[in-house]
């Protein structure tokens, strides 16, 4: 056995991230050390496991049955591993085998057993598998219909929990407490649950949720590499629950039950590699049930791993190939192996981010997860490692969650610590602070009373200093237990320089403590420090000069991998440039915080107290901004007033540019709304707006008329000296420009076309590489204008610009020089290390000694096309909200010959292909319904069945082309539900008049419908048209005689 797949996960959604990538890439890594050959199907381009070097061949393709048996047939590996890609690498290996090809070709599967897999993934297997062990399960029954589940209710009673089969992240199930809530839940269930199945359990929300993160090698050893328990019940997705680590509030004798039970689990599923096992303890008798198998790696692994430094994905690897965990060594020494159990002396506290003050969404918090990301922070207490996690969110200031929470009155405070939101952290310390005591906070939240009693000690700090300001022994205390200097000043009323000044002055500074394990054994790993106050001890610097590199902290809506992408392969060319990489973050979930990749890793918030600790610690030649994202370019102008050295900058300032419309506007908000809303009139609705001084794309809203627009300036939370930026909207494509610039030159690596949805509620919907649309002409005039603009910006590095066709001239809309977005996926396309380049600039080298080639699009044999990908489904809100901005939290590419296949490949890989047969509803624009009518027709010949609303559905009938029709739109929302999901459209195609506010309210009802049902919504007739030459190319036309036209 020497060839070996590994699957990745594909996407990035709610429940399913980047960790990922992380442990994807760290295996492929060891088993390329071992010796073994490597092969990587993943469909998302913002992956460092998809980069050439990564494996021997990388296929960015869709992760599906369709694809990837297409290429085991192409490559025959030996074995395949689907352990690092998350349940969509486990859903697909199932399909995989029940489609015969694995053992056709002998394909053998590693790590994880088909049968674990199943016995893991169906719930009645699962259930049999406890009891046959003589462990202990919920109540339970697994049904396929409604009627059964509601018998099963009438026998155990209320409240219960409803889990679909093989879904992610819990989608599609919830606790119900009401007739209506389990038809909600179990008819979603059924339909989203691959096999049709879900399990109704007699609810156990509210008891305490331990997990174990357990190896086994093929001999039957296994290693504990940690125990983790999440501060939120059972009730609370893991993902979106605190968890620290190691578990506090079990006794060694509890703790060595469920170890025992999860040794005994993790034999029985013959499981060789890392498992994942989730256990509900009752407070009440500490009788415990297991909830939850994992036969693969995680979340959970991935916040071991970071915690313990044991690197538990490069030893499930060389598990799943056969290895023993005493033969593989963890320390340079080879005293330290895979055997050994990791002993910590501090804590780590995981905190989840959401993202729904972007996306408006629902924010109440349960079986669901909807975290878009997490921070870790370590500490040698509670206190210490939920202060510093809090402010890794920027939770510890007076942000938008103390403001809102001190605002509730008792009665809705304690709704929010009875049913819990994404505001739970705060309703706790408020509810402490205003002398709820720790009793009844605990039996309102069902957290346990040992970690309220840490919060009511950060709550007592807080008021003793309060009560104290400027007293040194309480500001001592206050550091050594994780609060902030910016915290404090709030506390004090004085200037956070002045805190800073006062806490230098009495030596109350941090200590850089590593995070070693095993008395002082690392396992091979001793870069990864963390602070803490209280202790003894100064960092040495490096010995070599070290560059240091800010991170782009939690995932969020607009600001994800893509950034993290960049991060990595910055720190790698820091490397090859001969100096010392040091990073700091606090995304668990990064790639760049795997400690491969720096050599000193800081796990810290980022905020400027800890980044100027780092710099005082290291005392590094610069610091580089430029691929942390707008939280890393935040940091820049009090980073330059301390007198820190930064390579780059972000763009603060754009030229001026020789037209009429103002694409920039400064106004004092709200004195100056008026003339907001008069420029916004002269440009014309519908149009954007964005509140970002620099970042025009990660903050744009779509305005579509001045009763909006005053909407969202009142609502904004806008300061006085706020710039608003407006922007027409445009109906059609922009083009993105890569360059490259050194202090005085600049060059052009590429053009990226993007194809913008109808309304702007969805961010935009493809992007193309080379570009589609333009001739060689427009090509290279572009270049030039974007060479000429470019050239007068104050910036180095990778500039992108942003241009759209108007007026027979391109015209500029806004420019970044924040590294991210479309970066990875232009990386990828056009085989540019952009990344590498730029860094290389901010050492020193010039434009002139990196030898580039000239820029040149001429004809490329492949087209590269991007497409986002959404998480809607657990993010409910009022379909025709309006003002509901909806952003991908995921992307895919697919590359093909023919745009039309490279856009049927990004369907595929979106997890939302396009129906091979049933309804497509037509609802179009009056000057789009003879192209419709065309492309109907060809539809209707390879086996579609027509739907349209009235108008389109006139046309069509007085055409000659039978349909059914669909009354009004509303209707088409109604009949996109799980119940109605074979008459309902499998498919629509839309297009509006953005011009008319009724028809754009139309398309962001059927918009947010689609999305949330998964339902493929086309709205550029042309790209329709694409897809339907693949379609046609898949089958053969039939067609009655004498109907040939």
């Amino acid at each position: 056995m020497r060839k070996v797949m590994i699957l990745g996960s594909g996407p990035n959604v709610l429940g399913q991230g980047a960790e990922f990538d992380k442990a994807g890439a760290a295996a492929l890594a060891a088993l390329r050390k071992d010796g073994y050959e490597t092969i990587v199907v993943n469909s998302n381009p913002a992956t460092v496991m998809t980069d050439t070097n990564s494996a021997d061949r990388v296929y960015i393709e869709p992760v599906t049955t369709q694809f990837v048996s297409q290429i085991i047939r192409q490559e025959v590996p030996d074995a395949i591993l689907a352990t690092f890609g998350g349940q969509t690498a486990l859903n697909l290996v199932m399909e995989l085998a029940n489609s015969g090809i694995l053992s056709e070709l002998h394909v053998k599967m590693l790590g994880t057993p088909l049968n674990a897999v199943e016995q893991t993934e169906d719930r009645e297997l699962f259930y049999n598998l406890l009891r046959n062990l003589n462990e202990p399960v919920p109540q339970a029954m697994v049904v396929d219909d409604l009627a059964k589940g509601q018998e099963f209710v009438q026998r155990v009673g209320w409240p219960v929990i409803v889990r679909p089969a093989y879904t992610l992240g819990g989608t599609g199930g919830g606790i119900a407490r009401s007739e209506k809530a389990l038809t909600t839940y179990v008819q979603n269930g059924i339909t989203l649950s691959p096999t049709g199945q879900v399990a109704i359990e007699r609810s156990i929300d509210g008891y305490r949720e331990i997990e174990i993160e357990i190896v086994r090698d093929h001999h039957d050893n296994t290693a504990i590499v940690a125990t983790l328990e999440n501060i939120d019940p059972v009730g609370i997705h893991t993902g979106d629950s605190m968890v620290v680590t190691p578990v506090q509030t079990l006794s060694h004798t509890e703790l060595t039950r469920l170890r025992e039970a999860a040794i005994k689990i993790v034999r029985a599923l013959e499981i060789e590699g890392v498992c994942d096992v989730q256990f509900a303890v009752d407070p009440a008798t500490d009788n415990y049930y297991v909830i939850e198998v994992n036969p693969r790696m995680g979340r959970s692994g991935v916040l071991a791993e970071t915690a313990t430094g044991y690197p538990l994905a490069k030893v499930a690897a060389l598990l799943g190939v056969g290895k023993d965990l005493a033969d593989i060594s963890l320390s340079s020494d080879g005293r330290t192996t895979a055997a050994s159990e990791p002993v910590l002396d501090y804590l780590v506290t995981k905190l989840p981010r959401w993202s729904y003050q972007s996306i408006g969404a629902d924010r109440r918090i349960g079986t669901q997860m909807k975290a878009s990301g997490e921070v870790v922070a370590f500490g040698r207490s509670i206190e210490e490692s939920v202060l510093k996690a809090m402010r890794s969110l920027t939770w510890d200031t007076d942000d938008e969650y103390w403001q809102r929470v001190n605002k509730f009155d008792d009665d809705t405070l304690v709704s929010h610590l009875i049913h819990p939101e994404d505001d739970r952290l705060f309703a706790i310390l408020v509810a402490l602070a205003r002398g709820y005591d720790v009793p009844e906070v605990a039996e309102l939240t069902k957290i346990h009373p040992y970690f309220l009693a840490r919060m009511a000690h950060i709550v007592h700090i807080g008021q003793q200093l309060t009560d104290h300001a400027g007293d040194v022994a309480i500001l001592n205390e206050a550091k050594r237990f994780g609060f902030s200097d910016m915290r404090i000043s709030e506390l004090w009323a004085l200037p956070v320089e002045q805190v800073r000044a006062l806490r230098l002055e009495a030596k109350i500074v941090p200590h850089f403590s590593n995070s070693g394990t095993n008395d002082g054994n690392s396992f091979g790993a001793p870069k990864l420090f963390f602070s803490t106050y209280g202790e003894a001890g100064q960092q040495t610097p490096l010995a070599k000069d070290s560059v240091l590199v800010i991170g782009s902290g939690a995932y969020q809506t607009r600001q994800g991998q893509e950034f993290d992408y960049g991060t990595v392969h910055a720190l790698n060319a820091i490397h090859r440039s001969g100096y010392a990489a040091i990073l700091i973050n606090c995304n668990v979930q990064a790639v760049s915080t795997a400690r491969n990749h720096s050599d000193r890793l800081y796990l810290e918030p980022l905020t400027v107290e800890d980044i100027l600790n780092v710099v005082d610690a290291e005392k590094p030649v610069g610091v580089l901004t430029q691929f942390g994202g707008s939280t890393a370019a935040r940091f820049t102008k009090a980073l330059n007033q301390a007198g820190v050295k930064l390579f780059d900058s972000p763009l603060t300032e754009l030229p001026k540019q020789s037209l009429k419309e103002p694409l920039k506007l400064r106004g004092r908000i709200p004195t100056d709304q008026a003339h907001v809303a008069e420029q916004a009139e002269q440009i014309g609705y519908p149009l954007w707006v964005s509140p970002s001084k620099r970042h025009f794309a990660a903050n744009a809203h779509f305005i579509t008329s001045a009763e909006m627009l005053r909407t969202f300036l009142q609502g904004a939370h806008l300061a006085d000296d706020q710039v608003i930026r407006l922007q027409p909207y445009t109906d059609g494509a922009t083009y993105e420009v890569f360059s490259l610039k050194d202090d005085t030159d600049v060059y052009i690596a590429g053009i990226v076309e993007h194809l913008w949805a109808q309304n702007a509620n969805v961010d935009h919907m493809l992007s193309v590489y080379p570009t589609n649309h333009l001739t060689p002409k427009q090509r290279t005039a572009l270049a030039q204008v974007a060479q000429q603009d470019v050239a007068t910006m104050n910036a180095r590095g990778i500039v992108q610009v942003t241009y759209i066709w108007q007026r027979d001239h391109f015209r500029r809309l806004y420019a970044q020089t924040i590294g991210g977005g479309s970066l990875p996926f232009f990386a990828k396309a056009s085989g540019i290390p952009l990344v590498e380049y730029a860094t290389r600039i901010f050492l020193g080298n010039t434009l002139a000694e990196l030898n580039l080639p000239q820029f040149s699009e001429t004809k490329r044999r492949v087209v590269y096309v991007w497409a986002p990908v959404y998480s809607v489904a657990k993010l409910t809100q009022q379909a025709n909200d309006l003002n509901v901005t909806t952003y991908h939290t995921g992307e895919v590419m697919g590359k093909a010959q023919t745009f039309a296949k490279a856009y049927y490949k990004t369907l595929a890989a979106g997890n939302n292909p396009f129906p091979s047969y049933g309804n497509i509803l037509f609802t179009v624009a009056d000057s789009d319904k003879a192209q419709a009518l065309a492309l109907a027709r060809r539809f209707r010949a390879i086996g579609y069945q027509i739907q349209a609303t009235p108008h389109t559905a006139n046309y069509f009938q007085d055409h000659g082309l039978p349909i059914q029709r669909i009354q009004n739109k509303h209707a088409v929302a109604l009949s996109m539900t799980p119940q109605n999901n074979l008459e309902g459209p499998q498919a629509i195609v839309y297009t509006n008049d953005p011009m008319d506010a009724s028809s754009i309210r139309d398309t962001v009802l059927i918009r947010n419908v689609t999305l949330v049902q998964g339902i493929p919504l086309l709205t550029e007739l042309d790209t329709l048209g694409a897809l339907l030459n693949v379609l046609e190319s898949q089958r053969f036309a039939t067609v009655p005689q004498g109907s040939e036209e």
